[in-house]
């Protein structure tokens, strides 16, 4: 796989569902086994790096030990980043009325970075 394609698709929900949906991806539930598989397991997953991997959409990385699903979404005027951490069973949703300029990229990745070694502290 040479490219991480862009499948861009704006998404109507609410941040309460958000949290939800990762960790009902990562844990089976409301997925079937087969789509679960393609999602997280070989030989869909992606090796970005020796701890980030990538596969149909979320991404799984090995944070200082601690595996942490993931995946974000942005738009020009916000953007999003949806996180779970099944070890603690914590779910994170991050909204943000910024994104899509490479300034606020930037910032955006920033507070999630702060946000999440924040959590990984603390489990």
């Amino acid at each position: 796989m040479q490219n991480i394609g862009v499948a861009d698709a704006p998404l109507v929900t609410d941040a309460h569902d958000m949290v939800l949906l990762l960790k009902e991806i990562v844990n089976g539930m409301h997925v079937s086994e087969k789509i679960r598989a393609l999602m997280l397991e070989k030989p869909s997953m992606y090796n970005v790096n020796a701890q980030l991997s990538y596969g149909l959409g979320v991404f799984k990385q090995n944070i200082d030990g601690t595996m942490v699903y993931h995946h974000g979404g942005e738009e020009p005027g916000y953007s999003s980043a949806n996180i779970y951490i099944p070890q603690s069973d914590t779910s994170l949703t991050l909204l943000f009325n910024y994104g899509g300029f490479e300034a606020c990229e930037t910032r955006v990745d920033g507070v999630i970075q702060t946000v999440l070694k924040t959590f990984l502290q603390n489990k």
